[in-house]
């Protein structure tokens, strides 16, 4: 899998999730999955994407995605990768590349290096 499929996968942006103050902080996430998903059109053809993070256990994680164009998908895959997590902060490593994030009881914000770019996934 390429850089920009792992890249991807992990940073795609969603709307948040209401009843919890953005600034609460989680302390385990073992157990918990989080999702990212975004549409839109350019040019008349729809894009979709999304991702799934579910943090099976104290140092792995299973993530997934998917792009669609105009309802049909045109990448999918899985990875197993290992995760360090120090409150607040998530560091998420698939295939030797990785990620760093923030988390909260909502959201965790993914951070790409070098880039000012964040995308937001949702906890579900």
């Amino acid at each position: 899998m390429t850089m920009k499929k792992i890249l991807l996968f992990l940073t795609v942006a969603v709307l948040g999730l209401t009843g919890c103050k953005d600034d609460e902080k989680i302390t385990d996430l073992t157990g918990t999955t989080w999702k990212a998903y975004e549409i839109q059109e350019i040019r008349g053809t729809t894009y979709e994407w999304g991702s799934t993070i579910t943090f099976t256990s104290d140092t792995r994680f299973t993530a997934s995605f998917f792009n669609k164009e105009d309802g049909v998908t045109t990448d999918s895959d899985q990875q197993v990768g290992t995760y360090v997590y120090n409150s607040p902060n998530v560091t998420l490593t698939v295939a030797g590349e990785s990620v760093t994030g923030t988390v909260n009881k909502k959201s965790i914000v993914m951070h790409l290096d070098g880039s000012d770019e964040e995308t937001v996934y949702t906890r579900q």
